[in-house]
């Protein structure tokens, strides 16, 4: 009878220790082999590119104007980003695959940033003409792009600390970090909104050869992309992929 006890009181240790290592979201957390080997493999490729998790700490703005010492283009981020994907096929380690897809969604904003910025035609700081419609749109959707893709990676970063604390401690970032990190990527899309309401504001339909000088550009807010209720709208779709329509009032 004794022994039969000891059994069930041994029963319920387990179930008791086993209940333990699930709070909320957080999983058991013993660091695997396979998130060290995955680290290693991304360390492998940082070497080869030099590129690392901490060149996103000011975002991808920050990368325009202080370039790494080795500039990557866009060849170059679309060939790291096959990397990635092949790694990110290559384990079911939970963990592993969070810090992947955060590494590349980071790379994938920095590319759509640097596509926003490829042409000057594209550009509104030192004036343009309507006629450049097609650049424009094109640069406020990889605007767009570029904030969605950093968003991304903060979300995959967030759900590490949530759900591995343990092994978050090993990605050589903070709470902290990726708090602040968050906020340039409110910028990118802020950004995205200003320039598509200021071309709004500016380009009227059937001016599309007029030329707006750098002094002549208002201070617009992302907010005032939307028309009021009583204002007219025509719609005008561009001839970009995505037939995205931008108003021109």
């Amino acid at each position: 009878m004794e022994i039969k006890i000891w059994g069930i009181i041994s029963l319920l240790l387990v179930l008791a220790i086993a209940g333990c290592a699930k709070d909320g979201n957080v999983v058991k957390d013993n660091i695997s082999d396979d998130f060290n080997a995955t680290l290693a493999e991304l360390g492998r490729i940082d070497a080869e590119h030099g590129t690392g998790i901490l060149d996103y700490t000011q975002g991808v703005s920050y990368i325009r104007w202080h370039p790494r010492e080795n500039p990557l283009n866009i060849g170059e981020i679309d060939l790291i980003l096959e990397e990635y994907d092949k790694l990110k096929g290559s384990t079911e380690d939970g963990a592993s695959i969070l810090i992947i897809s955060a590494r590349r969604n980071l790379l994938d904003s920095e590319r759509h940033y640097k596509l926003a910025y490829k042409t000057a035609k594209g550009q509104l700081t030192d004036g343009f003409r309507c006629s450049e419609k097609d650049y424009i749109i094109d640069s406020i959707e990889n605007l767009e792009l570029s904030a969605e893709a950093g968003h991304k990676a903060i979300a995959d970063l967030s759900k590490i600390f949530e759900k591995y604390p343990e092994t978050a401690k090993l990605i050589n970032v903070s709470k902290f970090w990726v708090k602040l990190v968050n906020v340039t990527y409110d910028d990118v899309a802020n950004e995205a909104g200003v320039k598509e309401a200021t071309f709004n504001s500016r380009c009227s339909l059937g001016e599309t050869n007029q030329t707006i000088s750098d002094n002549a550009l208002p201070t617009v807010k992302a907010s005032d992309a939307k028309t009021s209720d009583n204002a007219p709208e025509t719609a005008v779709s561009s001839k970009t992929a995505s037939n995205r329509t931008v108003i021109i009032r």
